[in-house]
Order: C-alpha cells, then sequence, then structure tokens
C-alpha cells in the first residue's frame, strides 16, 4: 500500500469549491488501485486537500502522473500543490487500526 497527501491553497469561495468537489468525487471513485480517499478541507486557512490510500506503489505513481492530478495543478482557483507520497508502517497501523479501516 502506498499513501498519497496533497495539500493546497483555494482562492474561490468554500460553496463553489465544495461544490466541484461533490462534482468530481464520482471521477475519484473510479481511479485504478484507490482504494479510498479523504477529502479534506480547512476554510479559515484557505486549504484543502485528501489523503488517498492505492493498492500499492505502482498505481499511486500513475495517479501522481495523470490527468487528474495535471489538471488540479493548473485549475484555476487552486494554488500551491503539495504532494508527498508515504510508505505505511504496518505493524503499529495495525495496531492502530489503521489497517482495519484500510481493508474495508
Amino acid at each position: 500500500m502506498k499513501l498519497v497527501q496533497i495539500n493546497f491553497e483555494f482562492t474561490v469561495p468554500t460553496d463553489e469549491y465544495q461544490a466541484v468537489c461533490d462534482k468530481v468525487a464520482g471521477a475519484f471513485a473510479e481511479v485504478p488501485g484507490l482504494t479510498w480517499k479523504a477529502w479534506l478541507i480547512n476554510e479559515q486557512r484557505r486549504e484543502a486537500g485528501g489523503i488517498y490510500l492505492f493498492e500499492n506503489g505502482a498505481t499511486a505513481a500513475r495517479y501522481l502522473s495523470g490527468p487528474i492530478v495535471a489538471a488540479m495543478k493548473n485549475k484555476p482557483g487552486i494554488k500551491d500543490v503539495e504532494i508527498k507520497l508515504f510508505d505505511i508502517l504496518e505493524a503499529p497501523s495495525k495496531l492502530t487500526r489503521f489497517l482495519n479501516l484500510a481493508n474495508k
């Protein structure tokens, strides 16, 4: 499994940003290898993003080099896109129930 964290600043009104998220969520549901995505927002800091769990590094890499991320980087209303890729420490993650959640 690979975990991807993407954060960015949004410059459009919050309700407009949320409407776009609602509209595009279905496309994310179809991403090959994506186990789940948590949508994040901090309205006061004008920051948003997501935490993504992928089946493996190859599917995460394909997503990060694919059209959704490319569009995100060039989308008006989004700036300062930051992308981080992480491995998961399995033993402590099992103990704290993350892997139970990941496998649902």
